[in-house]
């Protein structure tokens, strides 16, 4: 025993299988935006802790680093191998001295 539908409830349904279409490609879309910006995410992260570890096993600096000090500035610690005499003055501006030795202890 076959039944018909009637053509309200095929329009009906047509409508409604329409509606849910749509609905669907818009899910869709919704969700491929959200994957996209949680891979984009997830590179950043990546390249986060590649830089992390990077700098965390460092063995070496390999930079030039300037400390500068209240009243006196920026003060250039001389290079110990390159120290020809036992003690250096140097002055770092009108009135102020810096000495330094390398043999005698703080």
């Amino acid at each position: 025993m076959s039944q018909k539908i009637s053509g309200a409830w095929f329009a009906k349904m047509s409508q409604r299988y329409k509606q849910e279409q749509g609905e669907n490609a818009k899910r869709i879309k919704a969700l491929r935006l959200e994957l996209k910006k949680s891979e984009g995410q997830r590179m950043d992260i990546d390249t986060f802790l590649a830089t992390v570890r990077r700098y965390t096993n460092a063995t070496e600096i390999t930079q030039h680093i300037t400390i500068y000090y209240n009243g006196i500035g920026a003060f250039p610690v001389p290079d110990r191998r390159n120290i020809p005499a036992a003690q250096i003055t140097m002055r770092t501006r009108k009135g102020v001295a810096v000495s330094y030795s390398p043999d005698k202890s703080a």
